[in-house]
């Protein structure tokens, strides 16, 4: 009897597990250039898909595919476009598929070689002063103190403006248009601006304010009340499907 919830346990996680066939077929490296994605496979598929699905996304059969390419498939290498109407497949995984069953071959694969991407050279500066201070509150003091190392918090709720007034900038992420609050990235931007005249070196912090009530409508907020425990994990998907807060880390 002891054993049972060892055993009911191993059999949860084996029903949770994706469904995904074993050893055969599969994408096993993904290879990325400034035009071009280069999918490595393993072994043979005679009547073959391959699956573009978002970072968000988990593969079903039920799903409506994005659908990359059909083919018969030897292990090899083929090329697909890195851009899709505009937007980067490099921060998509990929799906290979029997295209027959709609069974999952392999598990989905990520780019996982960036070495072919260009890379900056330029170098970053580093101060000579180990002199720091923490949330500073004006920036001239720092130039009086010489300090040379400072962080710096960005406040997510205010990036974006959802006032309901039309926007003076959007930003467009999967086929939305996030608008953002102008105001806010001009003060910033004179702000560091300032501390890198200074040849301040700056630690950016996200910043994600706890509500007192929760708020579905803010994108980077759960829709769960943690006012009590003064902590607000970013909220990556909506209730629409949509990973609205990428703009953080694709843009930001």
């Amino acid at each position: 009897m002891p054993r049972l919830p060892a055993l009911a346990a191993v059999v949860l996680v084996v029903l949770s597990l994706p469904c995904f066939a074993g050893p055969g077929p599969a994408i096993v490296g993904i290879r990325a250039f400034p035009g071009v994605l280069v999918i490595r496979i393993s072994g043979s598929v005679p009547a073959g898909r391959i699956v573009e699905l978002r970072p968000y996304e988990s593969y079903s059969p039920d799903l409506a595919p994005s659908i990359v390419s059909e083919d018969h498939y030897e292990s090899g290498e083929m090329t697909v476009p890195r851009y899709d109407d505009g937007r980067d497949r490099l921060y998509s995984k990929f799906q290979l598929v029997d295209r027959k069953t709609k069974r999952a071959l392999g598990p989905p694969h990520w780019v996982d070689d960036l070495s072919a991407l260009p890379t900056w050279h330029q170098p970053i500066p580093w101060p000579k002063s180990k002199k720091g201070v923490t949330c500073p509150v004006d920036i001239e003091d720092l130039k009086t103190l010489g300090v040379k190392y400072t962080d710096f918090g960005i406040v997510l709720a205010g990036i974006f403006d959802w006032s309901g007034n039309p926007p003076a900038e959007t930003w467009e992420v999967d086929g939305e248009k996030l608008p953002i609050n102008v105001y806010y990235i001009r003060d910033l931007d004179r702000q560091i601006k300032r501390m890198t005249e200074l040849g301040i070196n700056i630690t950016l912090i996200p910043v994600n304010g706890v509500p007192a009530q929760p708020d579905p409508k803010k994108p980077a907020h759960q829709p769960l009340d943690r006012s009590r425990t003064h902590s607000e994990p970013y909220r990556s998907v909506q209730p629409d499907g949509r990973t609205r807060p990428t703009l953080l880390s694709r843009g930001v």
